[in-house]
């Protein structure tokens, strides 16, 4: 899918899918409709982040792509680090 369609607008798509699935969240009165809710997320989310880092990958300048990823990465753990979470909770190491 990724190759398919513009990688923007699959960023687009699934981090739009992720949103109205957590939107839903809140709304879930059965265990069942917050399984289905979660799919949605857990969909969106399947899309979207592979397309995201490969348009950052694109993006990035040639000699300079590992650097970005680099950078990223870091964002995640200090994001994980500040609600909690260390790299090995998050990545099961």
């Amino acid at each position: 899918m990724i190759d398919r369609w513009p990688r923007n607008r699959v960023v687009q798509a699934g981090m739009a899918t992720a949103a109205a699935g957590l939107w839903l969240v809140p709304v879930c009165r059965s265990v069942v409709a917050l399984l289905a809710v979660g799919m949605v997320v857990m969909l969106g989310f399947l899309f979207g982040l592979p397309a995201w880092l490969a348009l950052v990958a694109d993006l990035a300048p040639e000699g300079r792509r590992g650097r970005m990823m680099g950078i990223m990465c870091r964002r995640h753990r200090a994001r994980a680090r500040f609600w909690g979470l260390s790299w090995g909770e998050c990545c099961g190491t």
